[in-house]
């Protein structure tokens, strides 16, 4: 089921994680800084990303420190990767 952001776009499915609840709100305050559709969607996907990492991770909203952003981002880059490695593999096969 569909989780709408606002009239332009929204989730495959509701954010989870300890700061779902902010992700509207975050997406509301993007649109009010002018911010075009492509970029906030872009910027509410990172954040529901980021929230789900979290909840994975078992980290509570009042556990979040400054060091979690860059920890995520390297396990996002780490996990595609990986997930490109066996199409770069079927690329160099003779």
């Amino acid at each position: 089921m569909k989780y709408f952001i606002n009239d332009d776009f929204a989730l495959s499915r509701s954010p989870e994680g300890p700061v779902a609840s902010y992700i509207v709100p975050f997406a509301e305050w993007l649109g009010d800084r002018g911010y075009g559709l492509v970029s906030m969607r872009n910027q509410v996907l990172l954040a529901a990303g980021f929230s789900k990492w979290l909840g994975q991770k078992g980290i509570e909203l009042s556990d979040i420190s400054g060091d979690h952003p860059g920890r995520y981002l390297l396990d996002r880059a780490v996990k595609r990767s990986e997930d490109l490695t066996p199409w770069a593999k079927r690329r160099t096969d003779p």
